[in-house]
């Protein structure tokens, strides 16, 4: 009889030590999104606390990263006016919760792509 409860006692310290295996919070990785217009884009990395822009044209117009993090209203940006086929990035402390591309076009309206939520 001792041994069947040893056996039950150690196979319930087995069962909790994988139950607490399963509850410690792993690295997981965000979706990559992407928001365009026309050749430019802004998209973030799987660990959601990058972002790159990048001009994939070459017509003289700069672009922009128009992004939000999470837990903030507040809307951030940074610019890549390196020039055509170039890229910039910019890394965040906290999650981002979304982003955009914006062509800047002087002297008329900028070209705005669409909210991306990376999940």
């Amino acid at each position: 009889m001792k041994k069947a409860k040893v056996s039950r006692g150690l196979m319930a310290v087995c069962a909790g030590v994988g139950l607490m295996a399963m509850a410690v919070p792993s690295a997981m990785a965000v979706s990559v999104e992407t928001s365009r217009s026309g050749s430019d884009y802004s998209q973030n990395d799987s660990t959601g606390k990058k972002i790159t822009l990048r001009d994939g044209e070459c017509d003289g117009h700069g672009v922009r990263s128009d992004y939000v993090l999470t837990g903030s209203s507040t809307t951030n940006s940074f610019d890549n006016y390196i020039g055509c086929n170039n890229s910039n990035s910019v890394s965040t402390s906290r999650l981002v919760y979304k982003h955009r591309v914006v062509e800047v076009i002087p002297v008329s309206a900028d070209d705005y792509g669409a909210w991306v939520y990376p999940k």
